[in-house]
């Protein structure tokens, strides 16, 4: 598209793992249809089944709570994008 690809935040083991568990759990990411699809927010099992697979060395309590907030960013962006459309 012609533009550089930005380099990638630094982040350790555990961030990286955080948000690589969010992408994948987003992949099974509930919608509501109907005139118009909207996410729901990511669950403890989303992010269950990923971990199953992927495990991550941080306590649980650690993952859920950086995916989860990370999804609140991400559901208020998705909004944020709805409502410029409108």
């Amino acid at each position: 598209m012609g533009e550089p690809v930005p380099n990638p935040p630094e982040c350790d083991d555990i961030g990286f793992g955080i948000i690589q568990t969010f992408y994948l759990a987003s992949r099974g990411r509930g919608y509501i249809g109907g005139m118009a699809v909207t996410p729901l927010p990511l669950t403890v099992q989303n992010v269950s089944d990923v971990l199953d697979i992927y495990p991550v060395l941080a306590s649980r309590e650690v993952i859920d709570n950086g995916v989860f907030a990370i999804d609140d960013v991400w559901l208020d962006e998705w909004a944020k994008s709805q409502d410029k459309d409108n």
